[in-house]
This record gives structure tokens, C-alpha cells and sequence, in this order.
């Protein structure tokens, strides 16, 4: 989001939308290929005021392309660091890539600016994984367990990277150089409970039922029943699943996606500005804005939907 303008990323062409609040007016490009300006595996999407960037994805080959507000192709870089890159983020003056090793429990923060390529972050922790058998439709697959504690990090509005680590009941706030900028103590909230509901509503949404892949229809129909049963799902919400900063300098955080909606509470040291806000379950929150959220809606085999929230 860059004022009253929004950018929004789809896997569908064109990939990258462009929505201006003030004037209702719509444009889009960017298509999947292999020619110029086009690409083969969009993941991430970052903007600043003088341009939008665009992750692409391709084993060895991880590249980020960046386009004026308008659309106009700037410049291609390669991502150097090995791995599949899988997030981008705007940060003061650079991007922030997460990079992953193949098949590997680690996830390496790279920070990009100009033609520079640093690590800031080296992550690595026990990612718990189950597999599953695929039976007649498709080949068995590694399904990581959901909504366990792990460490997420989010990049604040002032170019601050912020960070929770499982076990901790606060949020490390600190520069990409690493120094420390201050602490955000997490309000103290009850555990939420994992229903048997919110199992079924993960089931569907990580193995879609109007999925067509590799010119199979529901290719996922025999996995879905059997990850609810093989799968070890925790008997609560991890404390923090997923983070997002916020233009008034605090953050975020999903605490619970239950099968009726996500629970997102905002996370400030001044507490003046306490607020809870629910978003439909199948929804995923891309930016939080001054007045309002945008979120992207996806329903499997549907058009993919932006709507805007404003906030309480």
C-alpha cells in the first residue's frame, strides 16, 4: 500500500493489480512466461514511494523485478544467497528476502539494497512434519504441523524488523543492523483452543477441494481426510502465528485462525490504541494501512478478490 494507492499480488495473469482509492481507478500487468518482464513463480511483493518489486521464484534462479507505480519494467536483479526464496519485504531503504534451503528447517533473512546482499538473520529450528499417503490421485506428501509456536518476524513502518521467538512473551523490536530498538511486551490473553472445526477448516484450505493440478480435478481428496486423522495438532494457538506493522508503530498479530474467522490483536506498548479485529477465514492479510486492512480473498477455483477493512 503506498497512500491512497493499492498493490496487490495474484498467481493468476496478470500478477500485480494496481487500485487508487482516490480517483476508483484500476490497472494491471505483469503475466507468467519466460520473456521479458514476465515470470514464472510470484511469491512476494513489496512498494516504497519510487517503486514496486516483485519476487520471482525459480530453484537456482530467485530474482526480483522491480516496475514503476505505472507499471513501466526498471530494472531485474538475481538473488545471489542459494535456496528457495519465498518473501519479500520493503525496509528503510532495502528489501528484506527470506531464503530457505531446500527440504531444510532453516530460513535465512537477506537484506537487498542496490547491489549489496547481507544476511541479517540466520534461522533454524525443528519444523515437526508428517507425511501422508497421497493413495491412487497423487504421490505422498510432507505436511508440516499447523499453528505450533515458531519464530515470525514482520518489518515495522520505520524500517524496524520485529521478531518473536517461541516461549517469549515479547516482541524484540530492533534496527537491520541488529541493535536493539526497544521491547513490546504481548498482552496477557488466555490460550485459544483448537476445535475439531478449526481442524476440518485448516484440512480444506491447505487441500483445496476445486484445486486442479496437473490436469488432476481434487487432486487432494484422499490427503484431506487423512491429515485429519495422521496430523498432531496442538491443543491450542501458538501465542503469535503471523505479524503485520502498523503505520501508528505497533503490530499486528493473528492470534488464532479459527474456522469462522481469523483473531488479529494489535500489540502497542501505550495500550491506547487496544483493539481486536476478526477477518473472514479464508482471507490473508496483506497490509494494514492508516484507516484500514487490505485483505486478499482466494477460494479455491474462484476469482481472487481484494477487500478493504476499515478499521475499529
Amino acid at each position: 500500500m503506498a497512500d491512497q494507492t493499492v498493490f496487490v499480488l495474484t498467481q493468476s495473469d496478470p500478477v500485480l493489480h494496481r487500485f487508487d482509492l482516490e480517483s476508483g481507478s484500476y490497472m494491471a500487468w505483469g503475466a507468467k512466461g519466460e520473456g521479458p518482464g514476465e515470470v514464472q513463480n510470484p511469491q512476494g511483493l513489496a512498494v516504497d514511494e519510487d517503486a514496486v518489486y516483485l519476487l520471482d521464484t525459480q530453484p537456482g534462479a530467485n530474482r526480483i523485478l522491480a516496475y514503476m507505480h505505472d507499471g513501466t519494467p526498471q530494472e531485474e536483479r538475481r538473488v545471489e544467497a542459494s535456496g528457495v526464496a519465498a518473501r519479500l519485504e520493503q525496509a528503510g531503504n532495502g528489501l528484506l528476502v527470506r531464503v530457505s534451503p531446500f527440504q531444510e528447517s532453516q530460513q535465512t533473512v537477506l537484506r537487498v539494497s542496490g547491489d549489496a546482499e547481507t544476511v541479517i538473520d540466520e534461522i533454524e529450528e525443528e519444523q515437526p512434519t508428517v507425511r501422508i499417503d497421497g493413495g491412487e490421485v497423487m504421490r505422498s506428501m510432507s505436511v508440516a504441523v499447523p499453528f505450533r509456536p515458531e519464530t515470525t518476524w514482520t518489518v515495522t513502518h520505520d524500517g524496524h524488523r520485529a521478531v518473536w521467538t517461541p516461549g517469549s512473551g515479547t516482541i524484540i523490536i530492533e534496527t537491520l543492523e541488529g541493535t536493539l530498538e526497544r521491547r513490546l511486551p504481548l498482552a496477557e490473553q488466555e490460550p485459544i483452543p483448537i476445535t475439531d472445526e478449526d481442524q476440518a477448516a485448516w484440512a480444506h484450505r491447505r487441500f483445496p477441494e476445486g484445486e486442479v493440478l496437473f490436469g488432476r480435478e481434487n487432486p487432494y481428496r484422499e490427503i484431506r481426510p487423512r491429515a485429519l486423522e495422521e496430523v498432531p495438532f496442538p491443543e491450542t494457538f501458538a501465542p503469535v502465528l503471523e505479524m503485520k506493522g502498523d503505520p501508528a508503530g505497533g503490530i499486528w498479530v493473528l492470534r488464532a485462525h479459527k474456522h469462522d474467522g481469523q483473531r488479529w490483536t494489535y500489540e502497542d506498548a501505550s495500550r491506547e490504541r487496544a483493539a481486536m479485529h476478526c477477518f473472514p477465514a479464508d482471507g490473508e492479510l496483506v497490509d494494514a494501512g492508516e484507516t484500514f486492512f487490505v485483505v486478499v480473498h482466494t477460494p479455491p477455483g474462484d476469482v481472487e478478490t481484494v477487500t478493504l477493512h476499515r478499521k475499529k
